[in-house]
């Protein structure tokens, strides 16, 4: 699973890092918006991002409105960390599009706590993801058995009234067969007699 963290104070993105590789996450580091939105959009999509609202460049909130409008991070759980602890600017936050919002300066049992319900969050989005996947390539699969069915149960019908018709004329299958192949044969010859004696 991969995170993005962006912060420009570097003490920070120190301790948000190493929370997260703790947690067995692949971690990309950013200390402005631009490079943070490089990192976000590259492949594969992260599972959680952790973004400083002030940063130069692309501040925060404008990353959560990018992230929100963005269809590949549609999974991607959104921290918003800042020093803003208005209740305006916590609104703010949740309408540009981040999930949590985490004050500085904040403690470390807090920020652990909010980091391991964004993982789980976004482990249960991918294992839905992964479900609905499923459930899409599973229906698709019964389409076409079914189709492949449809076709099966034709043949099995023809077999039926082939073996119904041999015994009913009392002959073999092969023999049937081999009556209709040479009536063919018969109709064709007649169809070419009239052809040869036209010919001058």
């Amino acid at each position: 699973m991969r995170a993005v963290v962006a912060d420009d104070d570097r003490g920070t993105a120190t301790i948000v890092t190493n929370l997260l590789e703790r947690s067995n996450l692949e971690v990309a580091v950013a200390h402005d918006g631009n490079a943070a939105w490089n990192l976000l959009t590259a492949a594969p999509a992260p599972a959680l991002a952790i973004i400083d609202w002030m940063m130069p460049g692309v501040d925060g909130l404008e990353l959560c409105r990018r992230i929100k409008r963005e269809a590949s991070l549609a999974g991607t759980h959104v921290i918003l960390l800042t020093a803003k602890n208005d209740q305006h600017d916590v609104v703010a936050a949740l309408k540009a599009g981040a999930d949590d919002y985490i004050v500085k300066p904040f403690k470390f049992e807090e920020l652990r706590t909010r980091v391991h319900a964004g993982i789980r969050a976004a482990s249960l989005q991918e294992r839905v993801a992964t479900s609905m996947a499923g459930l899409q390539a599973a229906q698709q699969a019964d389409a076409a058995g079914s189709a492949a069915a449809h076709a099966q149960r034709g043949w099995l019908k023809l077999a039926k009234d082939g073996v119904a018709r041999s015994g009913r004329y009392r002959r073999a299958i092969g023999n049937l067969v081999q009556a209709t192949d040479d009536s063919i044969s018969q109709h064709t010859e007649q169809d070419l007699k009239p052809r040869r004696h036209e010919e001058p």
